[in-house]
């Protein structure tokens, strides 16, 4: 997959797949580690998210997730999908 500005890939003639209409980061600050990250701080990076794209959650199709690669902090994060 390749990222490109919108106005670039039609620049350039490419054929545009997908469009991302919204990104956000955050860091929750103080845990109880990386691997335990709050499921509050990651319900709201999704909801800004969707405040950033413009789009509510019927329109989501697909959710690009980097979590902590374990057992315990990748449910967390997973789970924090489902009430926004």
């Amino acid at each position: 997959m390749i990222l490109k500005r919108r106005s670039h890939a039609e620049r350039d003639g490419d054929h545009i797949w997908r469009l991302l209409h919204g990104t956000a980061v955050n860091n929750d600050g103080h845990t109880n580690g990386l691997t335990a990250p709050s499921p509050t701080a990651q319900q709201a990076v999704v909801a800004q998210a969707h405040v950033r794209g413009g789009t509510d959650h019927s329109q989501v199709r697909f959710v690009e997730t980097h979590g902590t690669g374990t057992s315990l902090g990748d449910p967390i994060e997973a789970t924090a999908l489902d009430p926004v």
